[in-house]
């Protein structure tokens, strides 16, 4: 089974709808080796000849296409920082955050370079390292960069301590044998509309689908959630036996349902985009540095919002039957003919789809508590998260990460001429206050 996320479907997503290049901000102490780090992300780039190569379009379908030479320096910058040496690791990370937004280069062009690319900020009065791992969508989703980062992460610790390297097969594609392990159940799950709702019911949020003038600036708001207040919100939700995600998906309906009050229409549902991985289904213990999960929308009636006990059954059914897959069969499909077919409906129904829908819902993607796939390399990481993909329009996309029970937020939309990320930050702020 071809997985639904052929290079071509990001080569064209990246250009004409979203930003497609996810970063992972690491924050290492001073115990913490970079060249050992590099060594490590070196052998792991050459057990996975595809992410040093650039993706190139053929007759059929892209195709990667490795470079005649490729160093580890080449897709590595190093930056050297003098900041205050008694800065709190918040206030020290914001002030690095900072300097990396404004790095022109930080995203990737997948017809010109590697899917992945390393920047480093080394700070010599603290001795804190940051790595900000640049990966592209096209060669992992949020799940699978994890799964990339571990393994930097246990060859890391190998070289350290003189250890065997570990050896890593990847698996791109679900191998046949997995068949068994619930890609039926992916599929059924996929093609199988257990309810069909008319896109003409769904509530329309904001006006703006329209891509700015603004080019080239990325917008970047963040709430970040202590770990204790995070066991508060779930605490007060105990009735109900909601998730730390729950939660945040109900929030980003009761926001949606207040979006759309100006909008004055009467739609019955909202809906909030939830990205669904299919590796639940998969029960051998595999590498999967690929992209197994995608988008499902969540549709609720939006008279029902305030209903906790409805939104308690109504999301443990979704979680049940969702397979992650149902935005995306159309691409499926559409990855059979060639290129030049698949560019000009892309460019055409396909593209104003995707804009209509940017402004009828939030996309989501929590890749959950990252301890549980990363470890610590060595007892030098202090801290991680995820930011994930930014939309051209409508609302911003939404990536949310756990590292050691602290909740980390991002709401991230390229040309954000509206303020819409910031307005959209806000109103979640209020609503867990």
């Amino acid at each position: 089974m071809r997985v639904h996320s052929d290079e071509f479907f990001y080569l064209e997503m990246n250009k004409l709808v979203c930003d497609y290049t996810m970063y992972f901000p690491m924050i290492f102490n001073r115990n913490f080796n970079l060249d050992m780090f590099l060594k490590a992300v070196h052998h792991v780039l050459d057990s996975m000849p595809h992410l040093k190569s650039r993706c190139k379009g053929r007759f059929w379908r892209a195709q990667w296409v490795g470079f005649e030479e490729h160093k580890i320096e080449d897709i590595t910058e190093i930056l050297e920082v003098n900041l205050d040496y008694d800065l709190k690791l918040e206030d020290f990370y914001s002030q690095i955050l900072k300097g990396f937004i404004l790095l022109e280069d930080r995203k990737i062009d997948l017809e010109k370079e590697p899917p992945i690319k390393i920047k480093v900020f080394r700070d010599k009065n603290s001795k804190r390292t940051v790595v900000f791992l640049c990966i592209h969508h096209a060669i992992a989703d949020g799940r699978g960069s994890m799964t990339l980062i571990s393994l930097f992460e246990k060859t890391y610790r190998a070289i350290k301590n003189g250890k065997t390297l570990p050896d890593i097969k990847n698996y791109r594609k679900i191998p046949l044998k997995l068949l068994k392990d619930g890609t039926f159940k992916t599929i059924k799950n996929t093609f199988v509309k257990k309810e069909s709702i008319d896109s003409s019911e769904i509530a329309t949020i904001i006006n703006e689908c329209k891509e700015s003038t603004k080019k080239g600036i990325d917008e970047f708001e963040v709430l970040r959630i202590p770990k204790e207040k995070v066991l508060e919100l779930k605490n007060n939700n105990k009735k109900y036996n909601y998730t730390t995600n729950d939660i945040i998906v109900r929030k980003m309906l009761v926001i949606t349902e207040k979006l759309n009050i100006p909008m004055g229409d009467d739609k019955k549902y909202i809906n909030v985009g939830i990205a669904i991985d299919n590796r639940k289904n998969i029960k051998e213990d595999i590498i999967t540095v690929t992209n197994y999960a995608s988008m499902s929308p969540f549709y609720f009636e939006k008279d029902l919002v305030n209903d906790r006990k409805e939104f308690r059954n109504k999301i443990k059914e979704f979680k049940k039957n969702a397979s992650g897959a149902s935005f995306s069969k159309e691409f499926m499909l559409m990855s059979f003919f060639p290129l030049a077919i698949q560019k000009k409906v892309f460019q055409g129904p396909v593209l104003k789809m995707i804009k209509d829908m940017s402004c009828k819902g939030i996309q989501t993607t929590n890749v959950g508590e990252m301890t549980r796939f990363i470890g610590d390399f060595d007892e030098t990481l202090e801290y991680l998260e995820f930011i994930g993909p930014a939309g051209k329009f409508g609302l911003p996309i939404v990536s949310i990460s756990l590292y050691k029970g602290d909740l980390s937020i991002y709401f991230r939309r390229v040309n954000d001429s509206t303020g819409i990320c910031n307005v959209i930050k806000n109103m979640f702020e209020a609503e867990i206050t």
